[in-house]
């Protein structure tokens, strides 16, 4: 599966797949400069398939499809 990647120059990167939008990775600096993964995610991209659907994932299966 196919992953994106950003980082910015403050050494703040994210790693996100499409599938809803799910944030794999989110690496940020501390104080002192150490840098580490703050998100609770799955080791394997596979994972997120075969365990619970919405581990992770920031849009939902209803996204966008509920109105008024």
């Amino acid at each position: 599966m196919k992953l994106f990647s950003l980082k910015n120059s403050n050494g703040i990167e994210i790693i996100v797949s499409p599938l809803g939008g799910i944030i794999k990775e989110l690496w940020m600096p501390d104080r002192s400069g150490q840098v580490d993964d703050i998100v609770l995610g799955l080791d394997d991209m596979e994972d997120y398939l075969t365990r619970s659907p919405y581990f992770g994932a920031i849009l939902g299966r209803y996204a966008n499809r509920i109105a008024g």
